[in-house]
């Protein structure tokens, strides 16, 4: 799967490119998990499967850690 803007942005940009957006995502805890990005993906009606979701979050996290911090989120939304 190819991570470029079309893939990674649209589940970044829920809320907006201020801390509400993370927050929005992250329910207010340190981190982005997949848990959340499957609330979220649920919530907006996308049928993303779990590989596409762990996907994403390999892609956001530069540890791959599969969890996003808010500097990686804000990195995400920068482009």
């Amino acid at each position: 799967m190819d991570h470029n803007t079309t893939t990674t942005q649209p589940m970044f940009h829920i809320a907006d490119a201020r801390a509400a957006g993370f927050l929005a995502l992250s329910n207010g805890k340190d981190v982005i998990t997949w848990d959340d990005l499957k609330k979220a993906s649920n919530d907006l009606g996308e049928q993303l499967s779990d590989e596409e979701l762990r996907e994403m979050l390999a892609h956001a996290s530069p540890g791959k850690s599969l969890h996003v911090t808010e500097e990686d989120f804000f990195r995400i939304l920068r482009g």
